[in-house]
């Protein structure tokens, strides 16, 4: 597993090699588009979980990658759990991923690079062929989708007509429920492909 510290800048999440290695770069790709290198360097990984903010990049990503948190007093609970939780006044101590054999993928779509992002989407292929999804920003926080092995479209219409979105400046509900369908459908062609040429 990998160990994160709650103080661990996101600019050093976008650097870390072997973490980059494993999850096929998607945690860079999840990061690199927040605001800009000054700001990653003091953004940390906790304040970006800690938030729970429907905004999150981060969010998005480590649902999918299945994390936990450990907390001061409430010590080690799934991130999927913590993120429908209301806010305390806990410590989040670290960040637990689980080095799990899947791949992974990230996509979002931003007005401008280094924007608030429209909608987020991050995906995990998993042995067996089924698939994890996250969609972010909806804006409302990131929500996760456990589904079967399917065609990248079925994924996508299924996703498209489960997920809750909201309006705001950057995007209406309906624009980014057509959005959800457009990137799960990327993630998922990319997963399929990259398991195709690897044989898996």
């Amino acid at each position: 597993q990998f160990s994160i510290g709650c103080m661990t800048s996101l600019r050093q999440l976008e650097l870390h090699e072997e973490l980059n290695q494993w999850s096929d770069g998607a945690v860079r790709e999840s990061v690199r588009h927040i605001v800009g290198v000054q700001f990653r360097n003091l953004a940390t990984v906790g304040g970006s979980l800690f938030g729970r903010f429907g905004f999150s990049d981060v969010l998005t990503m480590f649902l999918v990658l299945d994390a936990q948190v450990e907390l001061y007093k409430g010590g080690i609970v799934p991130l999927s759990e913590y993120a429908e939780r209301p806010k305390d006044r806990d410590i989040l101590v670290r960040i637990i991923v689980p080095k799990k054999n899947a791949k992974f993928n990230y996509q979002s779509v931003r007005i401008s690079q280094t924007d608030i992002p429209v909608l987020t989407c991050a995906a995990a292929r998993l042995q067996d062929g089924s698939y994890r999804f996250a969609v972010g920003a909806r804006p409302l926080k990131a929500v996760l989708y456990e589904e079967p092995a399917a065609p990248a479209q079925q994924l996508a219409e299924t996703i498209q007509q489960q997920v809750v979105t909201g309006s705001n400046m950057r995007g209406s509900a309906e624009y980014r429920r057509h959005l959800t369908g457009v990137l799960v459908r990327r993630a998922a062609e990319e997963l399929e492909n990259r398991a195709v040429q690897e044989g898996n």
